[in-house]
């Protein structure tokens, strides 16, 4: 788990570091995309009370994300390979605004969370460096939107 964890890792960090900057077209008012915010520490988040509501919210998830550009970028916040796990993941760290699809890696399934809807990779990176310390600690990183729908795409 630790391994396919930082394979992922090092290939997205890889991918990252490699990357030449892309400079955005203006986008017209009406095309803007909201970027989500993450609550202060001390807010009080609704979360999904049940096993139900936590796959109501995965299939809500995937079709949000299956929708945005493929040319934005995400926040990858974790990787877990169950739907219990990633719902404590947002729990515990009070992020509400994070989304959760489903994959397969080396047949094996996970969930990931994901933060955020940047049309830049810089847009990203200092959304990134706002993140609460205790988020910043696991070392989140950027993902284009990309590979996410290719991710779960693994699944149809």
């Amino acid at each position: 788990e630790a391994t396919e964890a930082t394979e992922a890792t090092e290939a997205t960090e890889a991918t990252e570091a490699t990357t030449t900057p892309v400079i955005a077209p203006i986008v017209a008012a009406s095309d803007t995309t909201a970027i989500p915010s993450l609550p202060s520490a001390g807010a009080i988040i609704p979360a999904p009370a049940s096993k139900l509501d936590w796959s109501l919210k995965l299939a809500t998830d995937e079709q949000k994300l299956a929708a945005i550009k493929s040319s934005h970028y995400a926040l990858q916040l974790a990787a877990t390979q169950s739907l219990a796990a990633a719902a404590e993941f947002m729990t515990t760290h009070h992020v509400v605004e994070a989304m959760i699809y489903q994959t397969d890696r080396k047949k094996q399934q996970w969930f990931i969370v994901v933060s955020g809807n940047y049309s830049t990779a810089d847009q990203a990176r200092t959304a990134k460096s706002q993140l609460s310390a205790s988020l910043q600690q696991l070392k989140p990183w950027l993902k284009p939107y990309r590979h996410i729908q290719q991710e779960m795409n693994r699944l149809k």
